[in-house]
């Protein structure tokens, strides 16, 4: 028999994708798999939401759940202790899946592998301003598959879960205890759509949350090396912004706005 997927979902305030997010599991070429949606108290439409595909789906193939904490790693760990398969996948709220990521996980896994490696593509928004910053973070479509997302629960639990008092680069952090562990790690084709908010607010918003979390990362991206992959995507993409002259005005201005963002909040970062 085809072993259970857990998909976990993690969400607070994300009412505008989840709907997408769930239905892009339901429309999964592999069929044994369950939901769990772990919310962080969301004050938007998030738990109707919720609720409603849960009712739908059944009890045996979506659950929902709530949390206090905010941060995405305890809603994982709440999702992996109160699921029932033995391969967990985690998956954003803001996150769509291809029709065949479950399928490739589970293949890879029982072929030997430990964890999988998901490359995830960026979803170019409308609007000047919106791909302006969109622009300004990313000057080609990166490959953004910097950890695995897919684990055995056991490995898992075996590990601790992700670090809970940890509010960015909890993925980061928690691959490095993967490679540390001498976990085999695959990296299959089929690949996850990221539909990130990439409005003005939610950049400023973001510009300060990382600032507030600059030394930590700042540690994780020196022993990981994701530095030096990044200065090579930027390095190798500036020729992207031949291609959207008509943005590099709004380009400009948001690096401006993020970098006195990052300063009102740390008092560094220029």
């Amino acid at each position: 028999m085809d072993p259970l997927v857990s998909v976990i979902v993690p969400t607070y305030n994300t009412a505008r994708t989840l709907g997408k997010c769930i239905e892009s599991v339901v429309k999964q070429s592999y069929s044994n798999w369950e939901v769990i949606i772990v919310d962080s108290y969301s004050h938007d439409r998030t738990e109707e939401i919720a609720l409603e595909w849960c009712r739908v789906l059944g009890e045996d193939k979506c659950r929902y759940y709530r949390t206090r904490r905010r941060y995405g790693a305890a809603a994982r760990n709440v999702g992996v202790k109160n699921c029932r398969g033995d391969i967990v996948y985690t998956h954003d709220s803001d996150q769509y899946l291809s029709l065949n990521v479950l399928a490739e996980c589970v293949r890879a896994i029982q072929s030997g592998y430990d964890c999988v490696e998901i490359p995830v593509k960026f979803m170019v928004p409308r609007g000047y301003f919106q791909r302006s910053v969109f622009y300004s973070i990313w000057p080609t479509q990166p490959d953004a598959a910097k950890y695995p997302g897919c684990f055995k629960k056991s490995d898992w639990l075996k590990l601790g879960g992700q670090d809970e008092t940890a509010f960015h680069g909890e993925d980061l952090e928690f691959s490095l205890r993967v490679r540390r562990a001498g976990l085999k790690i695959a990296r299959v084709e089929a690949t996850s759509l990221h539909d990130q908010n990439w409005s003005w607010r939610q950049m400023i918003y973001k510009a300060q949350w990382l600032q507030r979390g600059k030394k930590r990362l700042r540690s994780i991206k020196s022993e990981y090396s994701v530095e030096d992959r990044r200065m090579t995507v930027f390095l190798t993409s500036m020729s992207a912004f031949a291609a959207y002259p008509r943005y590099l005005p709004g380009v400009a201005l948001a690096l401006l706005t993020r970098r006195i963002a990052r300063f009102l909040v740390g008092g560094i970062g220029w």
